[in-house]
């Protein structure tokens, strides 16, 4: 079967691998090189080399089982794995002492001066009531405000430390994070793996970037698999009973399926003079997207003046927005920091790169479209993969998804099965599965 693949992430390439033990596979893409949201740099330091991540990060081996299986099966666990501790720094405008600053590791904090008390004290009965949440099976569509507000914290706590860290993490204002699906909203927070005593859970990277499982998964394809850079999908037809791909060149390529791993608000423009796709294009238009811009940078002008209180991550809390500063320090060992620029009153001095992304909010409604376009996989010949179409914006729901578009074409596929058995339970992040 002809199958072509619009999109070149991390979504769209696993599908291509997956779908490449059977079948003749094309992928379009339409930036110039592949990766989506993706994008590593490389940084030469006086006395280094690093690659870091502008784009998607960190993940959690423990917690994202089908993205440590594909890292397995490329060769990049456990060799490329950096480990990172997640401590967390929160600091409020107009204060001199962090709000917050939680553990990081036994050896690296000495010099370090934790902040902890009645921000720890609620910190902990918040992750501890979304940590519930997730074990009852609460509705995904139960916003955030839910969540937070029968909490027996002080106003200020709710305002600039449990409703500023989700909204950092989707770049949102601390107001609009209330609206926030809560499910969504805490998932990252509560899966990863429990953290040993007086210490910050340590999830992972990957030494090369995030980008290189990319171009791993690129470079394990056949000769007979196809990948178009600079290749811009304009819109998907019906031809004589098969699916024809019109690029925005003019250029036509005719196959039997297609796999989206295009975000949301790209699909739908797509599919409009494809009939019978009315509901499918109503409910990839109820994903709505917020631009993210992000940049890397050497001077750290975003972070705590005393380095004693400087964490993995770092939160400023201004003017109604939690804006987030990544330190590679505990990582990589190097004082190189990304930032997101969004809503910034001034940009770093020293920036060594800039990226800019659109990111899907997670709301209660698109939750529900979670939910729709589950039912709608496979309509007219069209499968969906990417972090939109299941759970949150993460490594885990690329993964699964691709898995789930590619599933009913190459049933029983060596690398599908191989990928698949990488956890024999649901995934309990996803708000299709409904007790």
């Amino acid at each position: 079967m002809r199958v072509g693949v619009v999109g070149a992430g991390v979504a769209g390439l696993t599908a291509a691998w997956l779908l490449d033990d059977a079948h003749d596979v094309t992928v379009f893409e339409a930036r110039s090189r592949i990766g989506g949201n993706a994008r590593s740099i490389t940084v030469r330091l006086a006395d280094s080399t690093v690659s870091l991540d502008i784009g998607a990060q960190d993940f959690t081996f423990a917690g994202f089982p089908h993205h440590a299986r594909l890292l397995e099966l490329l060769g990049l666990a456990p060799s490329a794995l950096v480990d990172v501790p997640m401590s967390l720094t929160v600091s409020a405008s107009g204060r001199s002492r962090p709000v917050l600053v939680t553990n990081h590791t036994p050896a690296v904090d000495r010099g370090r001066a934790p902040v902890l008390g009645d921000a720890q004290e609620a910190l902990n009965a918040f992750l501890a009531r979304a940590a519930q949440w997730e074990t009852d099976d609460v509705s995904w569509e139960k916003p955030l405000a839910e969540l937070i507000e029968p909490l027996n914290t002080s106003t200020d706590l709710k305002e600039n430390l449990l409703y500023a860290w989700p909204a950092a993490i989707f770049g949102c204002s601390n107001e609009r994070a209330r609206e926030m699906s809560a499910r969504a909203a805490t998932a990252f927070l509560v899966c990863g793996p429990a953290p040993a005593a007086g210490a910050a859970a340590v999830w992972q990277n990957l030494r090369g970037g995030l980008e290189s499982l990319a171009w791993a998964l690129a470079a394990d394809l056949s000769p007979r698999a196809t990948i178009r850079t600079g290749a811009p999908v304009q819109a998907i037809r019906q031809s004589f009973g098969c699916l024809e791909v019109l690029e925005t060149s003019g250029r036509r390529t005719e196959v039997d399926r297609v796999v989206f791993g295009a975000p949301a608000e790209a699909v739908g423009p797509m599919l409009a003079a494809m009939p019978g796709t009315e509901r499918l294009r109503e409910t990839l238009a109820s994903i709505t997207y917020a631009d993210a811009v992000f940049g890397l940078h050497l001077d750290p002008t975003y972070l705590p003046s005393s380095r004693e209180f400087w964490s993995t991550t770092n939160l400023e809390v201004r003017d109604g927005w939690s804006h987030s500063t990544s330190w590679f320090g505990p990582a990589h060992g190097v004082d190189v920091f990304k930032s997101r620029l969004t809503n910034r009153e001034k940009e770093p001095e020293r920036l060594l790169a800039r990226a800019e992304f659109r990111h899907p909010f997670p709301s209660p409604e698109a939750m529900r479209a979670q939910c729709r376009l589950a039912d709608l996989q496979g309509t007219a010949h069209l499968h969906f993969a990417g972090s939109y179409v299941s759970g949150v914006d993460g490594q885990e729901s690329s993964v699964v998804t691709a898995l789930e578009a590619a599933g009913p074409l190459v049933p029983g596929g060596r690398r599908f099965e191989a990928l698949r058995s990488a956890a024999s339970a649901p995934s309990p992040h996803d708000p299709r599965q409904r007790s």
